[in-house]
């Protein structure tokens, strides 16, 4: 067993990489972060039952990064609880 289960191995990521849907070429900006990197977070919240916004940076990502708490900015949507 991994001591970190929300790294996504190679083997695994081959399975998981097909089925995402390809970056719009028209988005307004770059990719925040990468894929992978992405679904690792989601694995580190899911497994540490931590908030989205509490991330460890060491992940390459976390903290507020990508978060704007002004809900008019954000399209008027509510913080996630």
């Amino acid at each position: 067993m991994h001591t970190r289960p929300w790294i996504v191995d190679d083997d695994l990521w081959a399975l998981i990489e097909p089925l995402l849907p390809p970056w719009p070429e028209k988005a307004p900006g770059p990719r925040p972060v990468p894929d992978r990197l992405c679904l690792h977070g989601i694995l580190y919240v899911l497994h540490s039952d931590t908030a989205w916004q509490l991330l460890p940076l060491e992940l390459g990502f976390g903290g507020d990064k990508g978060y704007d708490s002004d809900p008019k900015r954000r399209g008027g949507l509510l913080p996630m609880p």
